[in-house]
């Protein structure tokens, strides 16, 4: 794409009067968040293993990028061993109250609830909540998905209450990021839609589906998943029965 193809000419450009200035290695890492978003998981993993300076002020940053790969590739203890590791290297280093920190923690809370293990993650979520840096963990749009996946973790514990609450704060920081009609509305929608299917809360359940299928047909390429067109229904039938 043309971001891969302008970091390795930002990086070709600066090995000319400097092969091992620091900022190829930035530049490198952002070529890895390239690679991962496009899927291209074997070149991101070749950049990061890089011999590199363990002192490199982007090290966290690198690792960091190691715990993402880990994960989107299922080498998920691997990515918690590395995860737990960061936590304790930043904690001794910079303080539990410390950006990367927080951001570390956020990833390996949400680690547990992929695995479905949401009790391991609980601490990890009421730490962060109650932490005043906490809007500081990387950019707005983190943080909506920080109270989105919050959330889940409460509706998934039958907290149902709390979790109507972070999915509807997930959802305000949406609509300030995108308006109410960006696709990023599309899972807060479906979560609200079982949420409500849950409590039993019929109106507000079928309103959230529709709202959840609205988006998928405005932003979506016209095409409504199916697994959400199925929920729906399999709901609605559960109503009439």
């Amino acid at each position: 794409g043309e971001a891969e193809r302008l970091y390795e000419y930002a990086i070709s450009k600066i090995q000319t009067f400097d092969k091992k200035h620091p900022f190829i290695e930035k530049i490198e890492l952002n070529l890895v968040e390239v690679f991962i978003n496009q899927k291209k998981y074997e070149a991101a993993e070749n950049l990061l293993l890089k011999k590199t300076n363990n002192k490199s002020i982007y090290n966290y940053n690198r690792l960091a990028l190691m715990s993402d790969l880990l994960i989107k590739i299922g080498q998920l203890d691997k990515a918690e061993n590395l995860l737990v590791m960061l936590i304790k290297s930043n904690e001794e280093n910079f303080g539990s109250d410390n950006p990367q920190t927080l951001l570390s923690k956020a990833k390996l809370a949400y680690l547990y609830d992929s695995q479905y293990l949401f009790s391991k993650a609980e601490p990890y979520y009421l730490e962060l909540l109650k932490n005043k840096n906490l809007k500081f963990i990387g950019d707005v749009d983190s943080i909506g998905s920080f109270f989105n996946n919050l959330a889940y973790n409460f509706m998934a514990r039958g907290f149902y209450s709390e979790a109507e609450s972070f999915f509807k704060t997930s959802l305000e920081i949406d609509n300030l990021l995108y308006s109410d009609k960006s696709n990023s509305n599309l899972e807060k929608y479906s979560n609200l839609a079982l949420l409500y299917s849950l409590n039993g809360n019929t109106e507000k359940a079928v309103f959230y589906y529709d709202e959840a299928i609205r988006n998928s047909l405005l932003f979506i390429q016209k095409e409504v998943p199916y697994l959400l067109l199925y929920e729906r229904q399999r709901f609605i039938e559960s109503i009439a029965s």
